[in-house]
Formats: C-alpha cells, structure tokens, sequence
C-alpha cells in the first residue's frame, strides 16, 4: 500500500508541472506626454471625416487673403468653413484658432490649438500652439497636469525603490488627477500585482486597453489580463485546507484527486476497525499450589497502528501535494531585472 501511494503522488505532481512562457512588461517612465493643459481627451474615432481638399484650400486662401488685409473676423469665416471641409488638416487648424484669437474667442482659440496639436503632435508650430493653450487657458490648469507628473515620478523612484505601497498611492493621484493619462492606471496596475492585489491590477489593464485600443504593448497586456482571470490558489490556504483528507484537491478544483485522497483515507480508517479474537492461555495457580491454566478470548486490532500511520501519512502528502500545485499552478509574479517591471508567468 505505501509503494501505491507513493506511485499516486508521483503522479499527481507530475500532473501539476505546467507550462510558462514568461511576459515582461516594463513601467511607463513619462507620464501624459500627449496631454495638454488645457485639451479635453477626445476618445478615438473609427470613422474618418469626409473631406474636400480643393475646396478646403480655396477657402483657406480666402481666409490668407482676409488676415492680410486686416479682417481677422473675416479670415475666420473662411477658415471655419475650410475646416468643415477639411478637418484633417492641421494648418487651417491653426489658421483658424489665429483667428480666432484676433477677436478675443479664447475659449473656441484653445480648441482649435488643441485640435491641431492632436492633427500633428510633432508639427513645427507645436511649441507656438504649447504656449499659446497655456497663455489662454484659465490658471490653476496647469498646475494639476504639474502636479500630477511631480506625483508620478515619485511612483517611478519608488517602484525602483521598491517601494509599492508607496508608488501604488504616487500613480493612484496621477490617475485621479489626470484620468485620460494612460500611463497612471498601468503602472499602479503593476505595482498592485507586487502588493498581491490581482483583482485590482485587472481593474488597471483593463482601463489601459480601454484608453488605448491601439497600445503597441495591447498583446502582451491582454495575455497578462488573460492570465490574471485564471483561477489562483494559496499555497499556505492549500496545505491547510488539505490537512482534511482530500479537502485541497478539492480546493485546488481537481475534485477526482480529492475523492481518491478521501477514499484511500477512508479506506485506512475503516481498516484500523478491524478487529480479530484469538485464545489466549492465562497461566494461574491455585491456593493449593496447583497449577491451573485456562483460557480466555481476546479482541484486538492487528492493523490500528499501521493503519493510522498510513492515513496520517497519506493525508500530510496529499496536503503538501496541494500545496506545490498550487505555487506552481498559479501565476506567480517576479519582479524584472533593474526593478523595470514583472514577468508574468503565464499558462498556456
């Protein structure tokens, strides 16, 4: 019986060995570079607008024509109307919050600005456009989107450092402060995993998908979000569960294992009952000095001791054997070299 044992949990363990191929996702080090102070996060678009190109330019010449003589009121008209016909380009964007400008719209110039910043985020004319948003937009803006990269770089030191409570409350205020800013909930996403809290970085990954469909990193973001949906077991809750027989296979939700464990432990237990009774001679002398021996039946239990040292042994290995599946059959989580990022060990 202990040689059948033996053989079942070399078995079981064999079966708990899985697969890993390892994800290495590093933090994000700047925070919100294509947010402006100022900028309302406009969500992607699928579609594209229509456009008339020749007519654009004709109106956008006429629009020239008006700022050079003087009627920058004038220049607007025709700058608005060669935005509706070509809003993807970025010059009469800007043209027109020029315009725009010229007349003391501020509210409808900043809209425009941004609009052109986000037609060319690397143009020529994106330092000019930068200053003039700040120039034009109410004070204290500004100051949060500061406020939110000082905090965010603090998550950045403090998660080298590490540090993850610490940099978990730095990325949670630049996530609050700057919601539309990616780079927040991705980088509390992974310091939460450090903290052990899975149910929360999901949370993150998703919102980071959500914000940035087109990430060049969505796979390797996505196969982690995979991973972390995946049932997850304690090894320490699996040996203490299963210190009851078969209670963590159960756990570990391999209920066929847990049967076998509580079947064979059963089996040890009920085998302990046995009981047997043989004859025994009791030698007796009697007050005369005769001798007189006689017999007596004895009830006894053979197998009790073996039994029992089997039952406790085979239910100490199946709780150890839970245990080892579960450390190995999770997702662990290990921190990357230079303290960069985790690796992911995911199952496939």
């Amino acid at each position: 019986m202990p040689y059948a044992l033996g053989m079942l949990f070399t078995c079981a363990c064999g079966a708990a060995r899985v697969s890993a191929q390892p994800i290495s996702l590093s933090i994000k080090r700047v925070f919100a570079t294509t947010i402006v102070a100022g900028c309302a996060p406009v969500g992607s678009t699928s579609a594209s607008p229509p456009r008339d190109v020749a007519a654009a330019r004709r109106a956008f010449a006429s629009g020239q024509e008006s700022s050079l003589q003087g009627d920058p009121r004038g220049a607007g008209v025709a700058f608005a109307r060669a935005s509706a016909l070509d809003p993807a380009d970025d010059r009469i964007a800007y043209a027109f919050a020029r315009a725009l400008e010229e007349v003391n719209d501020s509210s409808a110039a900043v809209l425009e600005y941004c609009r052109a910043l986000r037609l060319s985020p690397a143009g020529r004319d994106v330092s000019d456009i930068r200053a003039r948003i700040e120039r034009l937009t109410p004070r204290g803006t500004g100051a949060v989107l500061l406020r939110a990269r000082e905090r965010f770089a603090v998550g950045v030191v403090a998660f080298d450092s590490r540090r993850y409570e610490e940099a978990r409350r730095a990325f949670d205020d630049a996530a609050r402060a700057v919601p539309a800013a990616v780079e927040a909930p991705f980088n509390r996403a992974i310091a939460q995993l450090q903290l052990g809290d899975r149910s929360a970085a999901r949370r993150d990954f998703a919102t980071y998908l959500t914000l940035t469909p087109d990430a060049p990193d969505r796979g390797l973001v996505q196969q982690s979000l995979d991973a972390l949906r995946r049932p997850h077991y304690g090894s320490g809750a699996a040996v203490a569960v299963g210190l009851i027989p078969g209670m963590g296979q159960f756990y570990t939700r391999r209920p066929a294992w847990g049967l076998i464990v509580l079947a064979l432990v059963g089996g040890s237990a009920y085998t302990s009952m046995y009981s047997s009774s043989r004859s025994v001679t009791v030698p007796y002398v009697d007050p005369n000095g005769v001798p007189a021996p006689y017999a007596v039946r004895v009830n006894e239990r053979p197998y009790r001791t073996s039994a029992l040292a089997v039952g406790a042994g085979l239910t100490l290995a199946a709780a150890l054997e839970a245990g080892r599946f579960a450390k190995r059959g999770s997702t662990p989580f290990v921190i990357a070299p230079h303290g960069n990022g985790v690796g992911l060990a995911v199952r496939f």
